[in-house]
């Protein structure tokens, strides 16, 4: 992922946080007491953990895809001669290479 996505979703991850923790606060606290930092805080540090954990899933994501493609193109080389093989042309016509 690039940079400026990363970066786009750590603020929007965050900031669904803090506004569930405002909904928090004004549907179930407000009535209460004065609570309102907490709910934020609490809503922030939630929205953190969500995207960190986003970030996570999504680069051992990118990392299976990866070796997933270097895996079929493996499989269409022979090991031999080094060259595609007839699998290799079998799916569509042509050789796929590992972008």
């Amino acid at each position: 992922m690039k940079k400026k996505e990363i970066a786009i979703l750590f603020l929007t991850m965050t900031t669904i946080g803090v506004i569930f923790g405002l909904v928090l606060y004004w549907i179930l606290i407000s009535s209460i007491d004065n609570f309102l930092f907490h709910c934020l805080l609490i809503g922030g540090i939630f929205g953190l953990i969500n995207s960190f954990m986003t970030l996570f899933f999504l680069k051992k994501y990118a990392s299976v895809i990866h070796i997933n493609q270097k895996l079929d193109l493996e499989v269409q080389k022979d090991k031999l001669t080094s060259l595609n093989n007839r699998h290799a042309f079998d799916r569509n016509g042509t050789v796929k290479y590992l972008v």
